[in-house]
């Protein structure tokens, strides 16, 4: 049994180190990625990938074949370290990550909250429109009333003009009303010109 456990102990060791260094080359290819993309905390993680190839590999190593860097240190304590390492910076760059997305979730509500405002004033602006056109609108019924009654008076000038044996009264009616009737186009056009742009 002793001789099965000493032979099958390189194999335990080859397959260890066969996954440490497959995890290695995974983490340290996202990590490169990661810093290509320029994702937020991607020098963190690279860090923690570094941490823990320096601790569980290279310091470990060298504990291994007896030239332990740290001789006050256990060499069987620098995995730990480095998995220690390695969570710490991970845990740094997720919160880098949350906090960047928080970051970008608060310009995102701002600019919202800008185009809401920009609705809205234009909101206002079409209602102030509205508004004004139906002022104008009442405006000029009324003046279209106020015009109708000077042109209806000249319309029976005219015909009692025709008929009178005397223009002189019909006349100045005549020119009184159609003074009346430019003053109140007058007056429309002026109070137009005045409120629109």
């Amino acid at each position: 049994g002793l001789l099965l456990l000493v032979l099958a102990q390189p194999w335990g060791l080859a397959a260890t180190l066969g996954l440490n260094s497959a995890y290695a080359l995974l983490s340290i290819g996202t990590a490169l990625r990661a810093w290509q993309l320029g994702l937020a905390g991607a020098p963190l993680y690279g860090l923690g990938v570094l941490s823990l190839a320096l601790w569980a590999g290279f310091f470990f190593s060298l504990g291994v074949v007896g030239l332990n860097p740290f001789p006050g240190w256990n060499f069987l304590d620098y995995p730990k370290i480095g998995g220690l390492l390695e969570a710490a910076f991970f845990s740094a760059a997720f919160i880098n990550r949350v906090r960047e997305r928080q970051r970008l979730q608060a310009v995102q509500r701002l600019r919202r909250l800008a185009e809401t405002e920009e609705m809205l004033a234009l909101e206002h602006q079409r209602q102030a429109a509205v508004a004004l056109a139906q002022q104008q609108g009442l405006r000029l019924a009324g003046a279209s009333h106020d015009i109708s009654q000077p042109l209806a008076s000249l319309r029976y000038a005219i015909e009692a003009l025709k008929r009178s044996d005397s223009p002189a009264a019909i006349t100045q009616h005549l020119d009184h009303t159609l003074s009346y009737a430019q003053t109140l186009l007058s007056d429309l056009i002026q109070q137009t010109r005045a409120e629109l742009p």
